[in-house]
């Protein structure tokens, strides 16, 4: 599984295996500091025509000896295309990796090349123990479009909202990715991954509850909207698997609290 969003490089040094060091190369024995002067000097000059004064002895010289240029295969073309060809490749690595718009999570990509980002699971105690992250899935999200407007997320005036309502979950899907485009999918999950991700300074909740006429025990995340009376209540399945988020008023928010964190006692869901 290949994780992205991050800077992709990999930090901290290469381990010294005790190697024997080759003649002119510095170890890192007892002796590293012999002959050490402390004052940088240049290489003297000798001679009338100025030329440096080598400082090293002649096995030195031998061990390091420059080698005669006939005796090198240079073609400068060739060296050209390979640093292209390095380049390119290095470019579509990291482009098979971003994003049409940016993110603030990590993501792995699904097998249709859309993004399910990983937000860190602030309720692993009281779903389930030890699970560290909860994923926002691409077609999850596009099935549950109608609270884009709500989460700021706007809408092509094209898109007929009763329609998708009405429209089973496959149905929904295949509509949304017809008619919004990617870049507006992707930034209602980012939303919604926000929506159940802890933030400094902003109170976020989660609790125990359950969804649709079957009573099923899920996740929830409250999390205060700043300059806003209202909260953010997100719905997650005990595998980690994000449903939904939509804002709710103080009344709404209390009355699903007086039926012990119960929504959509009316409907499936999925």
């Amino acid at each position: 599984m290949r994780i992205c969003g991050g800077d992709g490089f990999v930090t901290g040094g290469f381990p010294s295996y005790g190697h024997d060091s080759h003649e002119g190369v510095t170890d890192r024995g007892a002796d590293r500091g012999e002959n050490l002067d402390p004052k940088p000097r240049l290489p003297a000059r000798t001679g009338a025509s100025g030329n440096f004064k080598s400082s090293s002895s002649s096995s030195s010289l031998q061990a390091n000896k420059i080698p005669d240029p006939s005796e090198c295969n240079f073609d400068p073309k060739s060296w050209v295309d390979d640093a292209e060809d390095s380049c390119q490749d290095f470019e579509e690595s990291e482009s098979s990796c971003k994003l049409p718009v940016p993110i603030n999570f990590e993501y792995v990509k699904d097998s249709n090349g859309n993004p399910t980002l990983l937000v860190p699971n602030i309720d692993s105690t009281l779903t389930v123990k030890g699970r560290s992250l909860n994923r926002v899935e691409y077609d999850q999200t596009a099935s549950h479009l109608y609270h884009a407007l709500e989460m700021g997320i706007q809408l092509p005036k094209s898109f007929d909202l009763e329609k998708y309502k009405s429209m089973p979950k496959p149905e929904k899907i295949k509509y949304a990715k017809e008619n919004v485009t990617r870049e507006t999918i992707i930034s209602f999950q980012n939303a919604c991954a926000m929506a159940i991700s802890p933030t400094f300074g902003i109170k976020t909740l989660p609790v125990r509850g359950f969804a649709g006429i079957g009573k099923e025990n899920v996740g929830m995340v409250i999390k205060n909207i700043p300059n806003s009376k209202n909260r953010y209540l997100s719905v997650i399945r005990n595998d980690g698997t994000h449903i939904s988020s939509y804002p709710v008023n103080p009344e709404k928010l209390l009355k699903i609290a007086q039926d012990r964190f119960w929504v959509w006692k009316d409907r499936n869901f999925n």
